[in-house]
């Protein structure tokens, strides 16, 4: 087996766990979207492309990637509204997350690997969402719009020197406390602080 297909096990209710093959390239579009029992999964190294909506509104509290993971692509809203993720750590040649990826989600923490490969953070990638902290990769050079949108518990977000471009409504809402926009920050967008009620600082 190298894919799992669009939406084979969309909606399942029964199905708790599964074991992917080391052969496995592709977990394509909506394939575990739905599955309301399933709650760990772990993901070969040989996967490339999580696709979108693959595990939106799943049961998932765990998703581990393999040592060596060659994942490039993770799709649009692919962990969208899964409410039991707290974590994830998120592989090296990701090069972006795309717009809702983590939306409504209970993520909480999120890491990146060495030598990250991250460029950009998608349209409502966190918007919603669980997020309490985050540390930006150092290739990442833009936050689009809305990307951590109504994130009522991020508190506290380190913006990496490379970052240029903070577009509108990025924090908008959030429960950032202080934040420093580094100096490569050529652009920020509107209202891209707006309604954080607990920010106190910004350098």
């Amino acid at each position: 087996i190298i894919a799992v297909g669009g939406y084979v096990f969309q909606n399942n209710e029964t199905l708790t766990s599964i074991t992917l093959p080391d052969t496995l390239i592709g977990i394509y579009t909506g394939a575990f979207s739905g599955t309301s029992q399933l709650t760990t999964i772990a993901i070969p190294a040989s996967v490339t492309v999580v696709d979108t909506e693959a595990f939106r509104n799943s049961g998932v509290r765990t998703i581990s990637f393999a040592e060596g993971s060659q994942l490039q692509v993770i799709g649009r809203a692919a962990f969208e509204g899964t409410a039991n993720l707290s974590s994830m750590d998120i592989p090296a040649n990701v090069g972006e997350l795309r717009e809702r990826t983590f939306y409504q989600s209970g993520i909480q923490s999120i890491s990146f690997a060495q030598q990250s490969k991250l460029k950009s953070i998608g349209r409502y990638a966190f918007a919603e969402s669980g997020l309490q902290a985050i540390t930006l990769p150092d290739a990442v050079t833009l936050l689009d719009y809305d990307a951590f949108y109504g994130a009522k518990s991020l508190n506290v977000a380190t913006l990496n020197n490379g970052l240029e471009t903070i577009k509108g409504n990025v924090f908008y809402g959030s429960g950032l406390q202080n934040i420093t926009v580094p100096a490569s920050v050529t652009y920020l967008g509107e209202t891209c602080f707006g309604g954080c009620q607990s920010l106190t600082a910004i350098e």
